[in-house]
């Protein structure tokens, strides 16, 4: 782990750090893009975005119709190095580095998340940060070398849950919850999986992570290659999935499933 200093984060010695490397068969000019270009955030990041570029200026991202709040740009040298901030109610400010370098004609990408306290009340946050940068980096690159170019259209659906993640996780992965009869028993990373959904959708494709009780992800071919996830989170559960050239209309109507399926498993 590199050290505070070398990233950029807080330099409070009681602070800790997420870091994740990732490979890209991209250019780095493509990952720089990906990174700073407010259309190219949308295609495998947030569902809204809006970039102010340099120095000075600021990146904002929403998952929801609310514009999200600016996170202030400290470091851009193109191609090489963004750090951007922001604070989430805390005393610490959260600063993320990315570092990008070009490799036989792809790109090393690595992300540097720091200001995250040592103390235990940290603990859901740093957890909860890694297995997002998980999901979202994964995500970048199966844009980026998949779906380059190619507008993402999605269908999200979340509820939140008065009961433990452990059950919550239960309803969701075992047989008879939302992945259906045969649930999502014996899943592996790299391995493939197969599954009918609560509303009758098959899902069918390539593990990318299952990290209980957090996240399921993986790729979905019946939806031209697109990239899905279940998550726990802060007392909600979603389902994500990402899709490029897929029909609108279609992807709302399954947004719509969902959204009452979800609903009827976690009943507030």
């Amino acid at each position: 782990m590199s050290t505070q200093e070398e990233f950029g984060g807080p330099q409070d010695q009681e602070t800790r750090a997420v870091e994740r490397e990732i490979e890209i068969e991209a250019p780095v000019a493509a990952v720089w893009k990906a990174l700073t270009d407010a259309e190219e955030l949308t295609r495998w990041f947030p569902l809204h975005a809006g970039v102010i570029p340099g120095v000075g200026g600021s990146v904002w991202m929403s998952w929801t119709t609310t514009e999200g709040e600016p996170a202030p740009i400290e470091i851009w040298e193109p191609e090489r190095h963004l750090r951007t901030g922001t604070r989430k109610g805390t005393a610490l400010q959260i600063a993320t580095d990315f570092y990008l370098q070009g490799q036989a004609g792809g790109t090393v990408l690595r992300v540097v998340s720091s200001g995250f306290g040592k103390s235990a009340e940290w603990d859901y946050m740093y957890e909860a940060w890694g297995c997002g940068w998980d999901f979202e980096l994964n995500g970048l690159r199966h844009y980026l070398e998949r779906h380059q170019g190619q507008r993402r259209i999605v269908a999200s659906a979340h509820a939140a849950y008065g009961c433990s993640d452990d059950e919550a996780w239960s309803r969701l992965t075992e047989p008879g919850g939302w992945f259906g009869s045969s649930g999502l028993a014996g899943v592996t990373r790299g391995g493939r999986y197969g599954i009918e959904t609560a509303t009758g959708e098959t899902l069918e494709g390539v593990v990318a992570f299952w990290q209980p009780p957090w996240q399921f992800s993986g790729t979905v071919g019946g939806w031209n290659d697109g990239l899905f996830r279940a998550q726990l989170c802060e007392g909600a559960a979603s389902v994500w999935l990402s899709t490029y050239g897929a029909d609108e209309a279609d992807v709302g109507a399954l947004e719509q499933r969902w959204r009452t399926s979800l609903l009827e498993l976690f009943p507030s």
